[in-house]
């Protein structure tokens, strides 16, 4: 135990220090660190994982999103840590809670693992440096303000044992290869894609070091590559499915970026001065999160300005430094770091590299003896140190402050260094810098990161009773947006408030609104049920699916599909049977109400089609446009030859007013096309029918009759200015007859499903003539489609849906679903392991022969 003191503390200190502050601040307002996408898309895609885990679902395929989405390409890039399967031993409910304390679990094995690299490298390096070190890489301003990426938190904590694997390699005569591509392997498996940063950087990293000569820099080399390519293979269950997956997203279709810069590079190293919060999601994309205590700063410019450390050291590890700083800012490098893919809210993802890069430089540093960190050399230091910060607060006026703070608190770590006595001074700079650590997680948990957990499995008990009692067969589902005046509030007034304006009474107001605000907000809410859902955030969603959206009523964008509302037309067509509502109301005329679940109320569409029907040749051909009426009247008119919709023209009433007198009774359907609407509020004869905060899908009105005025009011962002005059409203009242007519003639040639699961479905059909039956399931070459026993052609409708042509008679139709490159990726995975095993034995074999030897 002795021999591993370094990691116990080394884990124990950002443990401690970490829990504390998210206890504190679950207590104090119910804040947790999973905030941001975490919230809104990794916890829903962990209760996907918990049903696979604790149900048996496939782990290829899942219906809970977008019409369905490969689960296995969502599981290598969001859960496939093995610390993960945790999650099976607790409650789906709960699972807010155990990712949170994965997160801090996580962290603090960062702590760990930065302190055995930091003995591997330095052996004689005493505890309380390492641990101090250690603390500042474990919760630097990386982790500070990307904790909500749990999925990349492993490879932070594998990152330092990868370099330690790397250092043994590179030892003379050393036959430890089998570490390094041990550890690369496993944090390519755990983030592929912070696998892949690292793979570059070991390629960069790899000259730092020095080389007796010529042939001993190719040996190293040679055996560098070729123990990296092995950990790569390793890994091929995960990066060939991953590749295959990306390349059907939009990300294949972007390209390299012009030779420019984002902005200043003075935005880059903002957050490395104390009081400037580290960011969890910005646009400015040269930002960066560096934060590593001023102390730790201070030693990256004393490193250069200590005399007894090597020129040829310093040039090396300069210019990689260089490199990674340039890459920041550069747009042709910061795309290739990002896996040739344009960083989107979240930048410089590699920048907890230069964190580790600044804290070696920092501990060789503290490392040298007395007389080369002498007074004379660490006030050189520290003007040349506070010489770079005040040129910062030269170029931007607004951190003018941070950097006075800074310089002098640099000052201060330069006094104790040269005047405290021995016993002093390292407790004293221990007890500053993690003060300032601790500071710095405060202010990113409570005013940037954290999020507040609410009721987050409010209704998991409510849909686990719905999925356990509704009608047996395969259709669809979908779950209302949740409104929320308070936290409309919040995000709207509140936020834009100066301090002047702020009182306790509103902060308390504040508080406890944040304790309810729950899964309000959460695109991925029907992934978290486990119900048959329409919409999905995803990285490797499928755009054909928003495109077809937003021509039809829905919403989406390149990594998002939204389908909101109550549009019978499209939920006819599309097979949405149920629809599930907590605190709007449910206006269309057609939906039934079904019964109450808890606090969810569910209707049934008693239009629902199969999920596959005949459809004539003209529907293929019919025309979709951004106005969803048109489109829909396109699609009816090649059915049956009808439309059914009058289309309807709301005039601008000034302000942020539309109005319409009702010319045509009958259920009135509107979409206002403006993604900068925050909020809507409809009217009837002044009667409010609908609120809401999700505008850009087709919502019901409900019945209206003639003369009757319609005002739609809406509330803008106030982030950016919006003419409200030049905002669309789309909208149609429907025709019941038509409407009526056109499921009739679509509902009489549908296939019957006769078993499905997530991954497969087998159903029939009985065709009196040749027809074309489209299949509504998204497009995925993943998919196997055979019919009557052979395998067939198909053709796309919109890029999107299969359309079989079937000949008169019966047939039988089998969908079944194996992610593109699972097979060769696990026999790359399973032959690799097996070269490794065997070549690592041999290793070790021979490697006690030669010592024996020696």
């Amino acid at each position: 135990m002795k021999r591993c003191n370094h990691i116990i503390y080394s884990i124990l200190v950002p443990l401690v220090m970490v829990g504390l502050v998210s206890l504190i601040a679950y207590l104090a307002c119910g804040a947790v660190f999973t905030s941001n996408d975490c919230y809104e898309q990794y916890l829903p895609f962990f209760g996907a994982y918990h049903d696979v885990l604790t149900e048996g679902k496939s782990i290829f395929y899942s219906l809970s999103g977008s019409m369905g989405f490969d689960f296995w390409a969502v599981f290598v890039y969001y859960l496939a840590s093995p610390l993960n399967l945790v999650i099976a031993l607790f409650d789906k409910k709960d699972i807010i809670y155990v990712v949170n304390a994965l997160i801090i679990l996580k962290i603090a094995l960062s702590g760990g693992s930065f302190a055995a690299f930091i003995k591997g490298r330095f052996p004689k390096a005493n505890l309380g440096k390492i641990v101090l070190f250690s603390t500042m890489y474990a919760v630097s301003g990386y982790t500070i303000g990307y904790m909500w990426n749990v999925m990349w938190l492993d490879s932070l904590a594998l990152f330092p044992l990868v370099i330690m694997g790397l250092d043994r390699l590179m030892q003379e005569k050393s036959h430890n290869w089998y570490m390094y591509a041990g550890f690369l392997a496993l944090s390519i498996i755990c983030c592929y894609m912070m696998g892949y940063m690292i793979c570059i950087f070991i390629f960069l990293y790899f000259f730092t070091y020095s080389f007796k000569s010529f042939k001993d820099f190719l040996i190293k080399f040679l055996k560098v590559g070729l123990a990296s390519v092995l950990a790569i293979s390793i890994s091929g269950i995960i990066i060939i499915p991953a590749y295959e997956a990306l390349n059907s997203s939009i990300v294949a279709t972007e390209s390299m970026p012009k030779l420019e810069l984002y902005g200043s590079f003075v935005d880059s190293f903002k957050t490395m001065l104390i009081g400037y919060p580290q960011h969890g999601v910005s646009f400015v994309q040269e930002n960066a999160n560096l934060f590593i205590t001023v102390f730790g700063a201070l030693l990256v410019v004393v490193y250069f300005a200590a005399s007894k450390i090597g020129i040829g050291e310093k040039i090396r590890h300069g210019i990689l430094l260089l490199i990674l700083v340039v890459s920041f800012n550069l747009k042709p490098l910061n795309y290739m770091w990002h896996g040739m893919h344009e960083q989107n809210g979240i930048p410089n993802r590699f920048s907890f590299m230069v964190i580790f890069i600044m804290l070696i430089m920092g501990f060789t540093a503290v490392m040298q003896k007395k007389s080369a960190m002498n007074k004379k050399t660490l006030f050189i230091g520290w003007g040349i140190f506070a010489g770079l910060i005040t040129l910062m607060a030269v170029l931007d006026r607004t951190i003018i402050i941070n950097v006075v703070l800074t310089a002098f608190l640099s000052l201060g770590y330069v006094l104790i260094l040269c005047f405290a006595k021995a016993k002093v001074r390292l407790n004293a700079i221990r007890a500053m810098a993690l003060v300032e650590i601790v500071v710095t997680l405060s202010v990113g948990i409570f005013c940037s990161n954290g999020a507040i957990s609410g009721d987050y499995g409010l209704y998991v008990k409510d849909f686990d009773a719905i999925n356990a009692t509704k009608e047996a067969g395969f259709y669809r589902e979908k779950i209302d947006a949740v409104y929320n005046e308070k936290e409309f509030y919040y995000e709207n007034v509140m936020c834009y408030m100066t301090p002047e304006e702020f009182e306790l009474s509103t902060i308390k107001e504040f508080v406890t609104h944040t304790k309810n605000i729950g899964h309000m907000s959460v695109i991925n809410e029907g992934t978290y049920y486990g119900i048959n859902a329409m919409g999905l955030f995803n990285s490797f969603h499928h755009y054909s699916l928003s495109d077809y959206y937003n021509q039809t009523g829905g919403a989406g964008g390149p990594n998002n599909s939204v389908y909101y509302g109550d549009n019978v037309f499209m939920d006819m067509l599309l097979g949405v049977k149920y629809y599930y509502v907590t605190t709007t109301a449910c206006n269309s005329l057609d939906y039934k109400y079904v019964k109450n679940q808890g606090d969810v109320a569910i209707y049934e569409n008693p239009y629902a089609l199969s999920v596959g029907y005949v459809v004539p040749e003209g529907f293929l051909a019919a025309e979709l446009t951004a106005n969803p009426f048109t489109s829909m009247n396109n699609m009816s008119r090649s059915i049956t030859g009808e439309e059914c919709f009058y289309h309807v023209a709301f005039t601008y009433a000034g302000d942020t007013r539309y109005e319409y007198e009702v010319l045509v009774a009958g259920e009135l359907l509107v979409q206002p096309d403006n993604g900068f609407i925050k909020r809507i509020v409809i009217k009837v004869d002044d009667e409010v029918v609908y609120t809401g905060s999700c505008p850009e899908v087709v919502i019901s009105v409900g019945e209206v009759k003639k003369g009757q005025k319609v005002v739609i009011e809406a509330d803008y962002s106030k982030e950016t200015y919006v003419d409200p005059a030049m905002t669309k409203i789309y909208a149609g009242t429907m025709k019941k007859q038509p409407f009526d007519r056109l499921y009739n003639k679509l509902s009489k040639n549908q296939m019957e499903v006769l078993e499905y699961s997530d991954d497969y479905f087998v159903g029939k059909i009985n065709l009196e003539e040749q027809e074309k039956v489209m299949i509504t399931v998204p497009y995925d070459k993943g998919w196997s489609i055979t019919v009557d026993g052979k395998k067939t052609e198909y053709e796309l409708y919109e890029n999107l849906f299969y359309v079989l042509t079937l000949s008169e008679g019966e047939h039988e139709i089998n969908f079944s679903y194996r992610t593109p490159g699972f097979d060769m990726g696990f026999r790359v995975t399973i032959a690799s392991i097996g070269v490794y095993i065997i070549a690592t034995v041999i290793t070790v074999i021979l490697s006690k022969k030669i010592k024996k030897a020696q």
